[in-house]
């Protein structure tokens, strides 16, 4: 009877991990893929920050709300982003540009 206590503490174990691991795996690849896209969408304009919503959508106050909902959402891995890897900032209104912004 040991002998089946083992496997089923290891699928249990297993089991355990991919429910944990599944949604931080989630979270970082919707980061990775809506902020990267956002820089590749204002690369052409040389600003120093991003919109998680498409450019042509920003006009539409519902699209707005959804960037700054993700702007929070996701501000720990953006924060990362730009100490580790060099990231920009997402937009976050007129009078809070980047720190770089704001120094020119």
């Amino acid at each position: 009877m040991a002998r089946l206590c083992i496997p089923r503490f290891r699928l249990k174990s297993l089991l355990l991990g991919v429910a944990l691991i599944s949604p931080c795996l989630t979270y970082v690849g919707n980061y990775v893929y809506l902020s990267r896209r956002g820089m590749a969408e204002v690369q052409d304009y040389g600003e120093g920050f991003f919109f998680y919503v498409p450019l042509e959508r920003c006009n539409d106050p519902a699209s707005l709300a959804l960037h700054n909902d993700r702007t929070r959402l996701y501000a720990p891995l953006n924060w990362l982003d730009r100490m580790c890897f060099g990231g920009a900032y997402p937009f976050r209104g007129i009078t809070s540009l980047a720190p770089d912004a704001q120094a020119r």
